[in-house]
């Protein structure tokens, strides 16, 4: 079910609104109750790999151009994993060494892992140290639900734990002590032992880290569900842009890695509990990029569905099944679906500006809808078009007057956000 936005407090709704009206980009309160066009895809993705039934694995392509919608769908992607009970870990991948380091990757993943006991805003230094607390509470409870005495069970438990074979040698070991320590309620010690699960003292030459950093990140799944967590799902946004400018041998370094998460992480074969990885990146990566290594583009290709007619029509059950999704062609529409979005957006703004004229506004969005999927705008994606509804909303809401803007006027405001997008994410 669609969380809506009364629902929120109400500075949650004006940072996000502000947000909206600024850059036009997603943000993860937006993504809990803002899925226009795209929830049928999002209930055929959590009935087929989310779901009670289901376990989160295999590996996924979302590709389109900047400003169609890509960082928004990972952030609902987010929010139902974290409803459905899984763990999510959504990475920044210049920050997590995509392509450059196994190592630095699977730690970042490590102190980026969030679950729905953890919340919002949690800092990274206290995931860890939170994931444990979470775990030995979910044990605990499920011991009491057995009418079992939790304070011999769990000692038991943890010490079972201390035996499994994760890799890097330690890594069982410092998971263990740190479910001890969360269980006597010690924080110096929970923190000592989250510092060595992501192994931060580590001092190894590039090769160690290379076989370490994949050990580990080969061990993060089964971690994972040694806590009582459904699965690890991990969203990589705007993967490109740890190769950016880098050159063709990087590049190649960048895509052996992504074979590596969707081989060794996303589709593991053994007894090692798999995960399921999301990549979003622009579409001219696939496959003209994909290209320089058919190791990883023979994985990722659906056979006759490369090509625009062919994946013209598919429904959302056929299309989750598909190793890429095409943003622009799935999700952005035609005018009666920049309607409804931009009617939500209204709704949204009615949240945030309780005056607002909700006629006035409604007939704003369909003129914004009429101008924004034609070819007279330059760049057609949901982002600009976000962008000047919002600004068009909010400007008449701190005026005297509310209007129906003219047509001309709705161009100009559209060709003006892409303008503004483009100066923005250059200085970023």
């Amino acid at each position: 079910m669609t969380t809506q936005a009364a629902d929120f407090d109400p500075k949650a709704l004006r940072r996000a609104w502000n947000q909206l009206c600024s850059s036009g980009t997603a943000s993860p309160t937006i993504a809990r109750f803002l899925q226009v066009g795209i929830r049928p895809f999002l209930d055929a993705f959590e009935s087929h790999y989310l779901g009670a039934s289901n376990e989160a694995r295999g590996s996924k392509l979302i590709l389109g151009m900047n400003g169609e919608g890509k960082t928004h769908l990972l952030y609902c992607l987010r929010e139902l994993a974290l409803r459905n009970g899984h763990a999510v870990a959504l990475l920044d991948p210049k920050m997590a060494a995509v392509g450059d380091s196994a190592f630095v990757f699977a730690q970042e993943v490590l102190r980026r892992v969030e679950t729905s006991e953890l919340g919002e805003g949690a800092e990274d230094e206290l995931r860890i140290p939170a994931l444990l607390r979470a775990a030995v509470q979910r044990k605990r409870a499920a011991t009491l639900a057995k009418e079992l005495d939790p304070e011999t069970i769990l000692p038991h438990w943890v010490e079972g734990l201390r035996n499994k074979d994760l890799h890097p040698f330690g890594l069982a070991a410092a998971l263990a002590d740190g479910l001890v320590a969360a269980i006597d309620d010690h924080p110096e010690r929970l923190r000592e032992a989250a510092a060595r699960m992501a192994f931060e003292e580590a001092k190894l030459t590039k090769k160690q880290a290379e076989i370490d950093g994949s050990r580990l990140l080969q061990s993060l799944p089964s971690v994972i569900r040694l806590l009582g967590i459904e699965s690890l799902v991990i969203l990589l946004d705007e993967a490109e842009t740890a190769v950016e400018r880098k050159g063709s041998t990087r590049r190649r370094e960048f895509l052996r890695f992504l074979r590596f998460l969707n081989d060794q992480v996303a589709n593991q074969s053994d007894d090692r509990a798999p995960a399921m990885v999301v990549i979003g990146c622009t579409d001219d990566f696939w496959p003209e990029q994909f290209a320089e290594y058919h190791a990883l583009l023979s994985r990722l290709a659906d056979p006759g569905k490369d090509v625009l007619a062919e994946r013209a029509g598919l429904t959302p059950k056929q299309l989750v099944r598909m190793n890429k999704v095409w943003v622009r062609e799935t999700f952005r529409g035609d005018e009666p679906d920049y309607e409804e979005l931009g009617v939500a957006l209204v709704d949204l703004a009615a949240r945030v500006h309780p005056d607002v004229d909700r006629r006035v506004q409604t007939s704003n969005a369909g003129r914004f809808a009429r101008i924004a999927s034609s070819d007279r705008v330059k760049k057609q994606v949901k982002r600009n078009f976000i962008k000047a509804l919002c600004q068009e909303i909010d400007s008449q809401m701190s005026g005297e007057s509310q209007r129906v803007i003219e047509e001309k006027d709705a161009e100009k405001a559209l060709d003006a956000a892409i303008q503004a997008i483009q100066e923005d994410d250059a200085e970023e």
